[in-house]
């Protein structure tokens, strides 16, 4: 009878035991899968929120048609080697310069670091691979267009008062250019024989040999990274395209039916 009485409170621990035996597992289970869900569900917020975001920075953008034509004339999406021809024999003819060179080097060679993102067999290229903080999932990171850049050289003749217009006119252009280098000297017999009036004597009469800088940018399809900080705002800032747009004032012209195909450009 002794023993019937104490069977039952064993058998009742032995049950609760097996009970948690059993149950606390699937309990921490449960916990770790909730902890995982809210994660999941921070994570579609931030995602959503950013997708919504970029939505309203396509219709900021989509507005602003003035600025993104202002800044592709400015920094092009091709080289455009032709429109440079065409514009810098143009601005010397307009500054009363007789041209007598116009070349335009390679493009420069990518910068290694940015495609090398390679795997180590094959000839296929993947884009490097991050672990971003606030999402914690290792996403695709997409590499930073970076702009291509070529060399001009352009000699011209004339006197100082039209080379120093030639240069401002072209400091102005409203494509992105820098002077590397700036040579001028009394101008030769064979620089002046068409074009100028004056002899080489003449201490006004100089060439001058201007090497410039171009540059563009190949477009990208590379798919931003939501944690880009792009997304931080709702409108772009157009600050500095405002600033192009008024600070460049020499006017970029592409190539027409009339100027393309000129077998000579530099006889008017």
């Amino acid at each position: 009878m002794k023993i019937k009485i104490l069977a039952a409170p064993v058998l009742i621990v032995l049950i609760v035991i097996m009970a948690i035996w059993v149950i606390s597992p699937a309990y921490r289970d449960f916990r770790a899968k909730k902890a995982e869900l809210e994660k999941a569900q921070t994570k579609l917020t931030a995602i959503q929120e950013k997708n919504s975001r970029a939505a309203q920075l396509g219709q900021s953008l989509a507005t602003k048609t003035d600025q993104k034509t202002a800044l592709l004339r400015y920094i092009p999406e091709q080289q455009k080697e032709e429109d440079v021809i065409a514009n810098l024999n143009a601005l010397a003819g307009t500054a009363g310069l007789s041209v007598y060179n116009i070349s335009i080097g390679n493009v420069e060679k990518r910068n290694a670091a940015a495609d090398t993102a390679a795997q180590p067999s094959g000839n296929f290229l993947l884009p490097p691979v991050i672990e971003t903080a606030d999402l914690g999932d290792m996403v695709v990171a997409p590499a930073k267009p970076e702009a291509r850049n070529f060399k001009v050289t352009l000699g011209v003749a004339g006197s100082y008062g039209k080379i120093k217009d030639l240069l401002g006119k072209i400091a102005a252009l409203q494509r992105f250019n820098s002077i590397a280098s700036l040579k001028i000297a009394k101008a030769q017999a064979q620089s002046v024989a068409e074009g100028t009036s004056a002899d080489s004597g003449t201490s006004d009469n100089l060439q001058a040999d201007i090497s410039l800088n171009f540059n563009f940018i190949d477009k990208s399809d590379a798919i931003v990274n939501l944690d880009n900080e792009i997304f931080a705002g709702v409108n772009f800032d157009m600050t500095v395209i405002d600033n192009i747009k008024s600070q460049m004032t020499t006017v970029v012209n592409s190539l027409t039916a009339v100027t393309s195909g000129v077998q000579n450009p530099f006889v008017k």
